[in-house]
């Protein structure tokens, strides 16, 4: 128990011991946070919070079976990734400080509810204070205010866009949403209007198809390629590092290709690769391996300026 304590604390919590200069790099923002008195008092209060929040999803919606997975329209971790990107990638100056993340939290939660009566937003209320904790913005995402306010815009649009009326056919409507774009998706396969290449990237029908059933020996494999920051920024740079990138066929950089015979080991009948065979011999001697000679020798020409 205490273990799983200490999880919760190194993700959750500010102590008192917390080393305040090191966590708010911002001199503003560090003076304003030092003027709140009770701070401490509130970090403390927050904290308690998340502990309720797991006894309340532990005990009551798991039933004391643990699962790290609650179903919600709106992914809010993912939204965060996507505004202030992976964790601990990115470091910036943070011009908020914890207390200013629980004041928005709470306004955040205000303003997100179904009626006046009953606002029915526990669980996102519990996931806003989970995933939009202080020191996780802070410490693993650097958050700003500015990223803040994106984010909280964001959860709101998916929220209320997430909303529907009581006897709303999800059934049909699930599955119009999914039918009506693969249709399209099948149109876009075989039709190439005005397109002058056509794309290599499997699309349509096979490619929903993959995805829905998790195919691990895709048609068209890709992969991604992340850039460092000081080129990420630049559209130019890029730009110029992608066109640098290639996909080269051995054909397309290969002149000749012949085979000849050579019945010596040691030696060859072609006179440009004299030279090489006497340094392949050199090092051949440092071996003093048993290789089996094969008299057959394929031999390739090279474009250098490809």
């Amino acid at each position: 128990m205490k273990d799983k304590k200490k999880i919760y604390t190194d993700v959750f919590y500010y102590g008192s011991e917390t080393d305040w200069k090191r966590v708010i790099n911002h001199g503003r923002t560090l003076i304003r946070f030092k003027k709140v008195k009770d701070y401490q008092k509130q970090l403390d209060k927050s904290f308690k919070r998340i502990i309720e929040h797991r006894n309340y999803l532990f005990y009551e919606i798991f039933n004391q079976e643990p699962d790290n997975n609650i179903i919600f329209p709106v992914h809010i971790k993912r939204i965060t990734e996507n505004i202030c990107g992976k964790e601990n990638s990115i470091k910036r100056y943070t011009d908020i400080h914890p207390i200013d993340i629980l004041k928005m939290n709470e306004t955040l939660k205000k303003s997100i509810s179904i009626n006046t009566i009953n606002s029915s937003s526990r669980i996102l209320h519990i996931l806003i204070d989970i995933h939009l904790s202080p020191k996780i913005l802070i410490n693993k995402y650097s958050v700003t205010r500015q990223l803040y306010e994106q984010i909280s815009l964001l959860i709101k649009q998916q929220y209320y866009k997430s909303i529907i009326h009581p006897g709303e056919m999800v059934g049909p409507v699930s599955a119009q949403s999914i039918g009506e774009p693969a249709t399209q998706m099948t149109l876009n396969t075989f039709h190439f209007a005005g397109v002058s290449a056509k794309s290599n990237v499997t699309r349509g029908i096979p490619r929903l198809r993959e995805l829905l059933h998790v195919t691990k020996n895709i048609k068209a494999p890709s992969d991604t390629i992340y850039l460092h920051r000081e080129y990420a920024v630049d559209k130019n740079k890029a730009q110029f590092i992608k066109n640098k990138l290639e996909f080269t066929r051995f054909r397309d950089i290969v002149l000749t290709c012949k085979i000849y015979y050579e019945p010596n080991n040691n030696s060859t009948l072609v006179e440009e690769d004299v030279g090489l065979v006497k340094l392949y011999k050199m090092f051949k001697d440092f071996e003093n391996e048993d290789i089996e000679f094969i008299p057959w020798i394929i031999r390739f020409t090279f474009d250098k300026e490809k």
